[in-house]
């Protein structure tokens, strides 16, 4: 089954132009993305059982919540400069903008030693929205952990990112508790509004009304309208005729808040492989390359490769809840080559 269309209403955005300050210190949001309708910030929940205890039983019966990171992969099918410019100065982590003609020039070099304590590399913020109306969500401290970037004859310049994110996590949609009466026929929330600006938007911020019927036994609440006030008040179809106090759970969108608000995107025309210039050797002298030799009609194909090798972690004083500390190993790169031979044969190289 194909993914739902509904997914190309989902939008990311970043901070592209803000790094973060420090580790999980969120910066505003400034620029969104044209990406993969796939791409997706996922969380990465770690969990725990205690099965090696002895629980008197054959299965565990606990499980711990030990937090979660987070994680992306960024895929411009059809990269523009932007794209290879957000993901190469977040992997490299030094990067000078110069003006050149109408734009710029974007001389990105790799940042010596470690950024501070808890990072290697400057971290950027990053937002979805997942479809229209579902949910916003907002991830601090996203690394670029590895970049691939593809060059293929007669094609389109393309360019992936691998992402991580110490889990540290803002959403729209909350959950509230009240308690009231089985035969009421409206529910009052503490203090938030509900977020939209006419009848329906406000229904459809309201995801889920619940009550508990019995212990441990959750039934449904129809609701049928929602009003403008803060706090606001839920008209719903009471569940019983009852006076007995019962609980019940709304999941709503409350009215939205400053992040919540995604950018524009900036549009760049997309690059095609005809458009590169590959000098093969050669030296860089910190302004301009010197010497090597210029490949062309030769080349079927060019990929670079770049992994920083880190990983996010959990450390002494960083909260439990999520990942404190992003530390990388050496980084590894590698460029690949596949030319061809004078019979029309492919031969790569790396």
């Amino acid at each position: 089954m194909g993914r739902s269309i509904r997914a190309n209403h989902n939008i990311i955005a970043v901070s592209a132009f803000s790094k973060e300050t420090a580790i999980n210190t969120p910066q505003t949001l400034d620029l969104s993305l044209l990406a993969s309708v796939g791409d997706i910030i996922s969380p990465d929940p770690r969990r725990e059982s205690n099965k090696d205890e002895l629980t008197g039983k054959e299965e565990a019966d606990t499980i711990y919540n030990l937090g979660q990171t987070a994680a992306l992969t960024l895929n411009f099918p059809k990269a523009q400069p932007q794209h290879f410019a957000l993901l190469y100065a977040y992997a490299l982590g030094m990067i000078a903008s110069t003006a050149a003609g109408a734009g710029f020039l974007k001389t990105i070099t790799p940042l010596e030693g470690d950024l501070e304590t808890a990072r290697s590399l400057p971290s950027f913020t990053g937002a979805q929205r997942m479809g229209k109306i579902i949910a916003k969500e907002r991830f601090c401290s996203l690394f670029v952990n590895g970049v691939t970037a593809t060059f293929a004859r007669d094609d389109w310049c393309k360019v992936t990112g691998d992402i991580l994110a110490t889990g540290k996590y803002d959403t729209s949609i909350e959950e509230e508790s009240i308690t009231a009466a089985e035969n009421v026929t409206t529910l009052t929330l503490a203090t938030k509004a509900v977020a939209g600006s006419t009848a329906q938007e406000r229904m459809d911020a309201i995801h889920r009304i619940r009550v508990e019927s019995s212990p441990g036994v959750w039934d449904e609440v129809a609701f049928s309208a929602v009003s403008s006030a803060s706090p606001a008040a839920i008209t719903i179809t009471a569940p019983g005729a009852g006076t007995d106090t019962k609980t019940y759970k709304v999941l709503f969108a409350p009215a939205e808040v400053a992040w919540m608000t995604f950018p524009g995107r900036i549009s760049e025309t997309p690059l095609r492989v005809s458009e590169l210039k590959f000098t093969l050797g050669g030296k860089y002298d910190g302004t301009a390359f010197q010497g090597g030799r210029e490949m062309g009609a030769e080349i079927n194909s060019i990929e670079h490769r770049l992994s920083n090798n880190g990983k996010v972690e959990f450390v002494p004083g960083g909260g439990g809840d999520y990942a404190s500390q992003y530390f990388r190993d050496g980084r590894d790169q590698t460029l690949a080559l596949a030319t061809f031979t004078a019979r029309g044969l492919g031969d790569g190289g790396e």
